[in-house]
């Protein structure tokens, strides 16, 4: 039951960003200063920081700020046995699966051996297949389902925040 109330507030606050957060002004105001510079057409080679000894006067190509590089969402649906698929229906690769695995290097190292760490338990004790196996306890499965359910929640608002807040906002000028 906690995983599940966990999971209903941070749907409860996840649907209040609006109130308090314009798509517009996010994009133009405050994007421009998390979006990063992996992809920046405008910086194909990257930011040379200079003074810092480790990058040796090389530039650096940082992805930006994003959701993403939190291991709390992650570690959920390694928990509930959630994966994102190799591919698309069309046979093309799953480019959100490719960027949700790369936002990890971006994570402090104890949060990437944490996650790694969790698959492999998970691989051996998968919480899915306990539910499955005890099909007849419907109150297992029916925790188990909503949790499920307030995560798929999660992603749908997330997605639909990412489409307004930054993938149509170059459409409108």
């Amino acid at each position: 039951y906690a995983i599940y109330e966990a999971l209903q507030k941070m749907n409860e606050v996840m649907i209040r960003i609006p109130e308090g957060c314009d798509p517009y002004i996010y994009y133009n105001r405050v994007r421009p200063f998390l979006a990063g510079w992996a992809r920046n057409k405008c910086l194909p080679d990257g930011v040379i920081y200079e003074g810092v000894p480790r990058f040796k006067g090389k530039p650096q190509k940082y992805p930006g700020e994003t959701g993403a590089q939190s291991s709390v969402v992650p570690s959920l649906d390694i928990t509930l046995g959630v994966s994102h698929a190799d591919t698309l229906s069309d046979g093309s690769p799953d480019i959100l699966k490719s960027y949700l695995l790369e936002t990890r290097t971006c994570m402090p190292k104890e949060h990437r051996f944490f996650l790694a760490d969790a698959e492999s338990f998970m691989r051996q004790y998968s919480l899915r297949e306990f539910v499955l196996k005890n099909k007849d306890n419907s109150e297992l499965a029916g925790v188990y389902n909503a949790c499920v359910e307030e995560l798929v929640k999660f992603s749908d608002t997330h997605y639909g925040y990412a489409v307004a807040y930054i993938h149509t906002q170059p459409q409108k000028g």
